[in-house]
Protein backbone atom coordinates (compact mmCIF):
# COMPACT_ATOMS: atom_id res chain seq x y z
CA UNK A 1 0.00 0.00 0.00
CA UNK A 2 1.48 3.34 -0.99
CA UNK A 3 1.84 5.96 2.20
CA UNK A 4 1.53 9.36 2.12
CA UNK A 5 5.13 9.87 1.59
CA UNK A 6 4.99 7.76 -1.95
CA UNK A 7 1.13 10.25 -2.75
CA UNK A 8 3.59 13.19 -1.96
CA UNK A 9 5.93 11.65 -4.35
CA UNK A 10 4.23 11.08 -7.05
CA UNK A 11 2.45 14.58 -6.74
CA UNK A 12 5.71 16.18 -6.96
CA UNK A 13 6.81 13.99 -10.02
CA UNK A 14 3.54 14.81 -11.57
CA UNK A 15 3.95 18.67 -10.88
CA UNK A 16 8.00 18.18 -12.44
CA UNK A 17 6.84 16.52 -15.81
CA UNK A 18 4.19 19.25 -16.34
CA UNK A 19 6.44 22.03 -15.37
CA UNK A 20 9.26 20.40 -17.50
CA UNK A 21 7.28 19.14 -20.40
CA UNK A 22 5.70 22.32 -20.40
CA UNK A 23 2.19 20.32 -21.28
CA UNK A 24 -1.01 21.80 -22.02
CA UNK A 25 -4.10 21.21 -19.29
CA UNK A 26 -5.85 18.53 -21.38
CA UNK A 27 -2.23 16.50 -21.35
CA UNK A 28 -1.80 17.76 -17.81
CA UNK A 29 -5.27 16.65 -16.71
CA UNK A 30 -4.44 12.81 -18.51
CA UNK A 31 -1.07 12.62 -16.58
CA UNK A 32 -3.00 13.32 -13.55
CA UNK A 33 -5.99 11.34 -14.06
CA UNK A 34 -3.70 8.18 -14.65
CA UNK A 35 -1.79 8.48 -11.79
CA UNK A 36 -4.87 9.45 -9.20
CA UNK A 37 -6.24 6.35 -10.49
CA UNK A 38 -3.66 4.32 -9.50
CA UNK A 39 -3.63 6.32 -6.06
CA UNK A 40 -7.02 5.28 -5.48
CA UNK A 41 -6.43 1.34 -5.88
CA UNK A 42 -3.78 1.48 -3.49
CA UNK A 43 -5.60 3.32 -0.81
CA UNK A 44 -9.38 3.42 -0.50
CA UNK A 45 -9.02 6.43 1.85
CA UNK A 46 -6.66 8.33 -0.73
CA UNK A 47 -7.34 12.13 -0.68
CA UNK A 48 -7.40 13.10 -4.50
CA UNK A 49 -8.45 17.06 -3.19
CA UNK A 50 -5.19 16.48 -1.09
CA UNK A 51 -3.10 15.11 -3.55
CA UNK A 52 -3.98 17.75 -6.83
CA UNK A 53 -3.30 20.58 -3.70
CA UNK A 54 0.00 19.16 -3.78
CA UNK A 55 0.49 19.23 -7.33
CA UNK A 56 -0.61 22.76 -7.62
CA UNK A 57 1.96 23.95 -4.58
CA UNK A 58 4.99 21.95 -6.38
CA UNK A 59 3.77 23.53 -9.86
CA UNK A 60 4.18 26.98 -8.35
CA UNK A 61 7.82 26.37 -6.37
CA UNK A 62 9.14 24.75 -9.96
CA UNK A 63 7.66 27.88 -11.44
CA UNK A 64 9.47 30.33 -8.63
CA UNK A 65 13.00 28.19 -9.32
Amino acid sequence: MLTRKHFQALASMVADVTFEADLNHKQEARLTDGVLQVCRQSNPNFDSGRFCEWVEKEKGNAATA
